[in-house]
């Protein structure tokens, strides 16, 4: 935004900007969607939309499949329906513990060459990245906080070495105390 008035001033009214779309496929039989009062055993699918108000910021769109069974057919079906869609980035959420009902995990690293398996942080042991073609898809835990984590670590600053501005660190004062 702020290069807009300096490109109008200079006579340019037509520029080509790169934009990002980021797919993002929540995965799980206990999921449903925001707005929907959870019944005992069902969560709702947030990780879509903190997903989306972490990178808006960098000028990222974010498009969201239907939340997504337990079934490995379906999560390769979902991720698959991204990549035709033209999805720059594919991340996955959910179905990376390691109960009989957790397929996501497995079925993203079948999908192509491993690029990063867990990082050196916790949370972290659930971090995937496989290569599909030219498209990285990431895997993550179905938890709110590491996905939050895992996002700004690691997601924020891919855009940003796409050339998608990243956004200024926040700073608090803290006071320590005993």
């Amino acid at each position: 935004p702020g290069d807009i008035g300096s490109l109008v001033a200079a006579g340019v009214t037509l520029v080509l900007a790169r934009s990002v779309r980021v797919g993002v496929v929540p995965t799980g039989d206990e999921l449903v969607v925001p707005g929907t009062r959870p019944r005992p055993g069902e969560s709702i699918a947030s990780n879509p939309v903190a997903i989306r108000a972490l990178l808006a910021p960098q000028g990222a769109e974010t498009i969201v499949h239907p939340v997504t069974c337990d079934d490995p057919a379906a999560v390769r079906g979902a991720i698959e329906a991204l990549l035709v869609e033209g999805c720059d980035l594919v991340v996955v959420c959910g179905g990376s513990g390691r109960g009989t009902r957790d397929v996501a995990f497995g079925v993203v690293r079948s999908l192509g060459r491993v690029v990063v398996d867990g990082v050196a942080a916790r949370p972290g042991r659930s971090f995937l990245v496989v290569r599909v073609g030219d498209v990285p898809v990431v895997s993550l835990p179905g938890r709110a906080q590491p996905v939050t984590l895992l996002t700004e670590y690691f997601l924020v600053p891919l855009l940003a070495s796409w050339g998608l501005p990243a956004p200024g660190a926040q700073r608090v004062p803290v006071r320590l105390g005993l």
